[in-house]
């Protein structure tokens, strides 16, 4: 018996010695009396000398936030009541306990039932106490980050997505709505081959393979996609190389460019009507820029006998016969274009051989 006893009290002083070093704190609650005994650790953690401290369960359940009293009598009943549920672990539960100053600290509290009487009845428990205060800040600080990444991928404007294994692990609301499906359908269930247009595919495989396998940092480049709906889309993406639980994939966001190469296409069918008419006319047209020559069309080289090379870039003072007359028809049509938007002036413009003639200067 001796014996035994020595190898207990060897044991518990190794186990005391271990959790010292580590900062953990050891507690032993004789459940019947509800009192008990603590190590230094277990009081300084909380701001307090040994004798500050009342070991009973009044006293420490003053000291447990009122919104984590509950898990922790739920916690303490299962590993009193049903100590079987536990043989293979050590019960644990974390909740917050006030210091004495006031501030709340999280604590993580583990414990099992070591004295039975012959009833059966638990007599005994004990335990450790661990401060997780400050993983627990850095788990707030994460999730108010990820919240706030979320509501800003969510609300985006664009399309956000995450690529792994061939298949969108994520999809934003916008990226479904470009495609004309559903963030769940898409999710997990489809990758890049179901929605890039076959001639364009190889050429996106080929940078997904580059950006995973490093040797493509980021990329900004355009394709063709195909809706749900089987309407071709032009759209542009900007990715990168990431991590996504603990292995290589990319992320990148998406833009609907159809709309705006339909814009630019119909802007260059209208100049191009627009040149066609402006060439065509045989009334002499030429457009300027702050008096220098920008354009002509063939009816103005051919009534004032100037070529393209002599104009361009040039003043229209070389049109005129005095600096008085220059000046007078660039006033007059700069106050009639500022009151009405549309000026008229009669003056005479000397052609290429010398020769004036009489025209209307209309802008």
């Amino acid at each position: 018996r001796r014996r035994v006893e020595k190898q207990l009290r060897e044991n518990e002083e190794r186990l005391f010695l271990s959790l010292q070093a580590t900062q953990d704190a050891i507690w032993d609650w004789d459940i019947v009396q509800g009192t008990g005994y603590a190590s230094l650790n277990y009081f300084t953690m909380l701001g307090y000398k040994p004798d500050e401290f009342l070991m009973n369960s009044e006293y420490w359940w003053q000291l447990i936030h009122c919104d984590d009293v509950q898990k922790v009598r739920e916690a303490m009943d299962r590993v009193v009541n049903n100590p079987d549920s536990w043989e293979d672990s050590i019960p644990k539960v974390e909740f917050r306990m006030q210091k004495k100053t006031g501030e709340w600290r999280w604590i993580l509290a583990r414990g099992k039932v070591v004295t039975w009487d012959r009833e059966g009845r638990p007599l005994r428990m004990m335990g450790t106490h661990t401060d997780i205060t400050d993983r627990k800040l850095a788990e707030e600080a994460l999730r108010e980050s990820e919240s706030k990444f979320k509501d800003l991928v969510e609300q985006s404007n664009v399309g956000v997505y995450l690529i792994q294994d061939g298949l969108f692990k994520y999809v934003n609301a916008k990226f479904a709505e470009i495609f004309g499906d559903d963030m769940a359908e898409m999710t997990g269930k489809m990758g890049p081959k179901d929605v890039v247009f076959a001639d364009d595919l190889p050429l996106v495989e080929k940078n997904i393979d580059q950006r995973i396998s490093g040797e493509l940092k980021d990329i900004h480049y355009a394709f063709r996609i195909v809706t749900k709906t089987g309407e071709i889309r032009y759209i542009e993406v900007y990715s990168s190389r990431t991590t996504y639980r603990g292995r290589t994939a990319v992320i990148g966001t998406l833009l609907d460019l159809t709309e705006r190469r339909q814009m630019v296409e119909a802007l260059r069918q209208n100049e191009a009507t627009l040149r066609s008419v402006f060439n065509a006319s045989p009334i002499g047209l030429c457009t300027m820029k702050g008096r220098v020559f920008q354009s002509a069309n063939k009816a103005w080289y051919d009534l004032f006998g100037y070529t393209e090379a002599q104009i361009i870039g040039h003043t229209t003072r070389m049109l005129y016969e005095n600096d008085g007359e220059y000046e007078r028809v660039g006033r007059e049509l700069s106050e009639n274009l500022k009151d009405r938007g549309l000026a008229s002036v009669q003056t005479r413009i000397k052609r290429k051989d010398g020769v004036l003639r009489d025209v209307i200067v209309t802008a």
